[in-house]
């Protein structure tokens, strides 16, 4: 210790010297904290890419699952559509009210492989459809409350859809939100995507299926798109049969939006699907 203060003169350091370490601190300071600046921004943004594509891949794969289902849009817009599942998706949300097993109409042939759950399409061999327009019991009235089950959206008879969903854009909350109605009343809720800063929705349909009108397709490019179908209605939003029984395929575009990230992550996927082309639609 002796040797130390004798070295420094018995009297510590002078302002002078504590003023030049410091200096020499601050020059080394500079490239490490540049570096440790680098280091955590690079840091982030892996952080903010990695939630993008978790929220990406989080819908993606919800919406796969209901894709494989889904049958026919009632209701369509940019920011909102609502479509047709059939009951037996009752498994996922009430499994009270549907057993794979169970033989509901007692025909012999369990739920899961019964084309006719309710057990009001077929009378021996005849199909239905002969038998809805007689008296009493018109298309009209009759529609997609019976039949097979890919028609018939009410296979408990109390004449309300059996299970429909819906995708909704929030931008309060920049969400995009899927419900779950059983029976038209909301069962269930939960977030597809989030960090969402615009959502589009976009239908389709194929001129040359489901009895699409010959003239939807003003723009002769094959697909009638969604102001062709809109223009079968009243414009607009896609809210009347008119417009909406000829969907048969859909896109959405999601934009995904992370705090602390400048680039933004676009999750879009667009495609036709068969059940919503076979199905017969009723009002």
């Amino acid at each position: 210790m002796k040797n130390v203060l004798k070295k420094f003169g018995g009297a510590g350091v002078t302002l002078t010297e504590l003023m030049l370490v410091s200096a020499i601190i601050g020059i080394l300071a500079i490239p490490l904290t540049r570096m440790l600046k680098g280091g955590l921004g690079a840091f982030m943004a892996a952080e903010s890419r990695t939630t993008r594509q978790q929220s990406a891949t989080t819908g993606r794969g919800a919406v796969a699952w209901d894709m494989k289902d889904i049958n026919e849009v009632l209701f369509g817009s940019p920011t909102r559509v609502v479509f047709v599942m059939d009951s037996y998706r009752w498994q996922d949300v009430r499994p009270d009210k549907y057993n794979y097993f169970a033989d509901d109409d007692g025909d012999a042939v369990q739920n899961i492989s019964d084309p006719d759950r309710d057990g009001d399409a077929l009378v021996g061999n005849t199909d239905m459809r002969s038998l809805m327009n007689r008296p009493g019991k018109v298309v009209g009235t009759v529609g997609w409350r019976q039949g097979l089950d890919l028609e018939d959206d009410d296979e408990d008879n109390d004449g309300r859809r059996d299970l429909t969903v819906s995708y909704t854009y929030l931008p309060d909350r920049q969400v995009v939100e899927r419900e779950v109605f059983v029976n038209e009343e909301s069962v269930q809720k939960s977030t597809l995507w989030d960090h969402v800063v615009s959502s589009t929705f976009t239908y389709f349909a194929r001129p040359d299926t489901l009895g699409v009108p010959p003239n939807a397709d003003t723009g002769g490019d094959g697909i009638v798109d969604t102001a062709e179908l809109a223009a079968l209605g009243n414009g607009g939003d896609l809210d009347r049969f008119a417009e909406t029984r000829w969907i048969s395929g859909w896109e959405y575009a999601i934009t995904i939006l992370t705090e602390g990230s400048a680039v933004p992550y676009v999750e879009k996927r667009r495609d036709f699907y068969p059940l919503m082309e076979s199905k017969e639609k009723f009002p």
